[in-house]
Order: structure tokens, then C-alpha cells, then sequence
């Protein structure tokens, strides 16, 4: 094992005492480190903040990188301050690391399940993928790729985004928290993979050394006998080490749960207390995988002491068709648009991405025009309103679906998301007969494929499906079995 110098963080520092002093010498200014999955573009959102980019240090992989090379579904870190009187964000610098990046190893097309490095990555409604992957069929063994996500409690990776490595490329990396270290045979492991780090070089480390609970990244050409990575690389991830007060964000799933006052999400320690606000949910629905976004401060120990926890907006409604009205806001990013008469939300913490061939970058709601054809998850509001969790924009088809509560069934009739569906003797009703559907279907999750005519949805297909985000795992496409997520840019 080999010790590297520490890197220049001359510029870093700068940027930090920067920005707790207020950064622009405005003392409201507070210091944030936020970590999650970038949501949209104009600048950057994550975990529902707009940060502005204008001179932001951007990295990937530990190589300087410029804005466009940042795609939606991309786990990042960022630095920078916010002001807490209108929510003004500045990113100082952007940091993004791919959780895995090796060859497929294994497939489980029933799962929707794929392997890589030892761990399994599942992909959801919420999976992007690069445009040189149109769906999860195109997941193959051998496929060199870079996965970004969040861990779950039981050590898989829920993937946000799916890419294809550059021709070449065959390092093989990962990051993770360690566990399990072996010093005497110098061994670790990052959920159930073996690192073999005897003849790395730690990079970033203090005097104390490679010790258990830390985040690192790991880097090495190939698997032992054993199936264990030899390190060639090993860097510390510690993107909290600030000596003075700053606002901490992390987003993911709960990864360990004793209590509402004792857990970690993905890997990171919290705590609440008794004035800690929440929002979509409370301090009861604190559970093992549960997605959430934890604020507010580190204590002496180390551990987040959330001032609030936001819960993640359910997916469990969906429409697909074409846009009728829009309407952007001062941004331009969010908005609302209109949809089968159902009025969308787009707001900060929607995931927005352009699928057609345009491939616009800097997506929002001001690029929509009434005739595109739009694909969207989120949470039914009230009949015909829906906040959307995400939005695609994706080539025109003529097929439409929704899904949502069956509401109001009075054969051959009834509502999901207050669009009015009518059934013939021609629908076809998954595992089941339309009498069965209509005696049962009242306030069941349903989805609906069809065309539009008039103000109705005149349906071809209809099933019952699993309630709320139940469906989201183990599912790659949109209601109606269509493609995959796609990742757009």
C-alpha cells in the first residue's frame, strides 16, 4: 500500500471561506453540502434546489468537466450557499462520481435486476438510461456500463441512471462505505464485494488512516480468483469535513432503521428531534427503504441532526399523451401543462428530461409545445390534477395511457385521474372479466391504455396494478408496457 499526496485544495478552501462568509458579503448567506440526484437542468436541480453554475467547479470522476456533460439521474455532491430569505442557491463546485462502472455479469429480465461488480442494481420507473440504450432488454452480459444510484438496506442499488461506458473503457470502480476491515490483510468490503487494497494507494486519507464506516471510491483492473476487486486506488469520499457550521442534505432510501430517531439514509447517520418538521409524511412512516431527503446540521459525532425530513413525492398516478396548454414559470423550468384535461404541476423537485430528438439539455417546461407528446409520473392532487414526480418528452405516438384510482365504475364506464375511460365489447381486461373489473375496480390503482377521443379515453387495454410506488420496483416502463425510461441528453 502506497501513499499518495494530499490533492491542491488551495481553490477549494478559497471557495469555502467564501462561502461562509456569505459569498456575494451578504452575512444571510448560509453554507450548504448537498448530495443527491441532479432532477433538471437550468442550472442544476437537486433534492429540489435550483443552484445557479456560473463559474461552479464541475468534476466528474475526479477530472474537470463542463456543465453539458451532466446528465439527468446523476448521483452528485454539491458545495455552495444559499440564501434562506428567498431560497437563492450558488453552487461553488459539483462533484460526480458513478457508483459502479464495470461489465454486466448477470440479468434477470422477470426482476428487472442486473449485476455488476457483486452487487444487484435494480431498475424502476425512475431509471434513465443514455439514448444508446432504448430499454432494459438492451442490458446484456459483458455490456460495460456506469450505474448511478442509491443503496438500499439490503445492499442492492436502486439505479437513477444507466449508461454505456465509452469504447475502451474496462477500469473497474465503485463507491461505497466500508466495512468488514481486515488491516492485517489489508481487505474491506463494500457491501458484498471483496477489496483487496494491499498494493493501493490511499488518496485523500488523514494520518489516522483507512478505518471502517468511511465513503471511498474504488479503482482496479481486475477480480482475483476469489472474486475480490485488487485496488489499484483508494479515495476518500469525505465531503463533510468542514471545521465551522453548514447546512448538510442527503437524499436516498433509509438504509438502517432502529428508530425515527436513529437511522441512516443510504449509509449516512441521522437523528430528529422534537422540533424536526416533515413534509409528505411523518415521523411514522420513518421506515426500511423508505426515499427520503434529510436537512439540517452535523453534530460532534457525525451524525445529521435532521431539521427536516422530506418525504419523496409518490409516482403512484401517470398519464401519457398530447400536450394541450402550457404555461411556464418565471424560470422556466416548472410550469404547469395540460394533458387529457388533467392539469400537471412541474415544479423543483419534478425529474425532467427530453427523449425526442431534439435533446435539449436545459429542458424545462418553456421548451414544451401544445402537440408534444409527454410521459409523466406523480400524485393525483385531486381529479384532474396531478404533480408530477417526472416528466419525458418522447417521439409522438398515438397510443395513450393513465393510471390512477378507478373511480365512479358504472359499466362500461368509470374515471382515473378524473379522465373519463370507456370500455367495449373490444377492451381487453387482464385477468379478468369486465364483470369482475367493474364490481371490484372502485378506489384500485388501474392503468389504461387507449385512444383519445373527444374528452374520453376509449380503451383497448385494462388492468389492475399494485397501489401507489409498489409498482415503481421492478418496473423499467411506463404504465401499458411501453419503453423504458430514457435519459435523454
Amino acid at each position: 500500500m502506497r501513499i499518495a499526496s494530499l490533492r491542491n485544495w488551495i481553490p477549494v478552501l478559497f471557495l469555502t471561506l467564501l462561502a461562509a462568509c456569505g459569498g456575494d458579503g451578504s452575512a444571510e448567506q448560509t453554507e450548504v453540502v448537498a448530495s443527491g440526484a441532479i432532477t433538471g437542468f437550468g442550472s442544476v436541480y437537486v433534492n429540489g434546489v435550483h443552484y445557479e453554475t456560473n463559474g461552479t467547479a464541475i468534476s466528474r470522476d475526479g477530472r474537470p468537466a463542463a456543465q453539458s456533460e451532466l446528465r439527468v439521474g446523476q448521483m452528485v455532491h454539491i458545495h455552495g450557499h444559499v440564501d434562506p430569505r428567498n431560497g437563492h442557491a450558488v453552487a461553488n463546485w459539483i462533484r460526480q462520481h458513478n457508483n459502479l462502472e464495470g461489465p454486466i455479469t448477470a440479468v434477470d429480465a422477470v426482476a428487472q435486476t442486473f449485476v455488476v461488480l457483486a452487487h444487484t442494481v435494480m431498475v424502476t420507473a425512475d431509471t434513465s438510461f443514455s439514448d444508446d440504450i432504448a430499454s432494459f432488454a438492451d442490458l446484456t452480459v459483458g455490456l460495460q456500463v456506469e450505474v448511478n444510484g442509491m443503496p438500499d438496506a439490503g445492499g442492492n442499488l436502486i439505479a437513477t441512471r444507466v449508461e454505456k461506458r465509452r469504447a475502451g473503457e474496462t477500469t473497474l470502480e465503485i463507491v461505497g462505505k466500508i466495512a468488514a476491515l481486515d488491516a492485517a490483510v489489508q481487505t474491506f468490503r463494500l457491501d458484498n464485494l471483496v477489496v483487496n487494497y494491499s498494493g493501493a494507494v490511499l488518496r485523500d486519507f488523514t494520518r489516522t488512516g483507512i478505518a471502517n464506516d468511511q465513503f471511498v471510491e474504488v479503482k482496479g483492473d481486475a477480480l482475483d480468483a476469489g472474486g475480490a476487486l485488487v485496488a489499484t486506488s483508494v479515495e476518500l469520499h469525505d465531503f463533510e469535513h468542514l471545521d465551522h457550521a453548514f447546512l448538510r442534505e442527503v437524499a436516498g432510501l433509509v438504509t438502517r432503521f432502529v428508530s425515527a430517531t436513529d437511522f441512516d439514509v443510504s449509509g449516512h447517520p441521522v437523528t430528529t428531534t422534537a422540533s424536526t418538521r416533515y413534509a409528505g409524511g411523518n415521523a411514522a412512516d420513518l421506515a426500511l427503504n423508505v426515499k427520503v431527503e434529510a436537512e439540517g446540521s452535523i453534530d460532534a459525532n457525525g451524525v445529521l441532526v435532521a431539521s427536516r425530513i422530506q418525504f419523496k413525492r409518490r409516482n403512484g398516478a401517470g398519464i401519457a399523451g398530447l400536450v394541450q396548454a402550457t404555461t411556464a414559470d418565471a424560470i422556466g423550468n416548472g410550469g404547469t401543462l395540460t394533458v387529457m384535461g388533467v392539469t400537471i404541476t412541474v415544479d423543483n423537485r419534478t425529474r425532467i428530461e427530453d427523449r425526442t430528438s431534439a435533446r435539449i439539455g436545459m429542458f424545462g417546461v418553456k421548451d414544451l409545445a401544445v402537440g408534444d407528446y409527454v410521459e409523466v409520473r406523480g400524485e393525483e392532487d385531486a381529479a384532474l390534477q396531478l404533480t408530477a414526480a417526472r416528466l419525458e418528452r418522447r417521439p409522438v405516438r398515438s397510443e395513450v395511457w393513465v393510471r390512477g384510482i378507478a373511480r365512479d365504475p358504472a359499466a362500461p364506464d368509470f374515471t382515473a385521474l378524473g379522465v373519463t375511460v370507456t370500455t367495449s365489447a373490444s377492451t381487453e381486461f387482464e385477468g379478468v372479466t369486465s364483470t369482475q373489473f367493474f364490481a371490484t375496480a372502485a378506489g384500485q390503482t388501474v392503468k389504461v391504455k387507449g385512444t383519445l377521443v373527444g374528452t374520453e379515453l376509449a380503451a383497448s387495454e385494462v388492468e389492475f396494478e399494485e397501489h401507489e410506488d409498489e409498482a415503481d420496483r421492478g418496473h423499467g416502463g411506463p404504465p401499458g408496457g411501453g419503453p423504458g425510461p430514457g435519459g435523454g441528453h
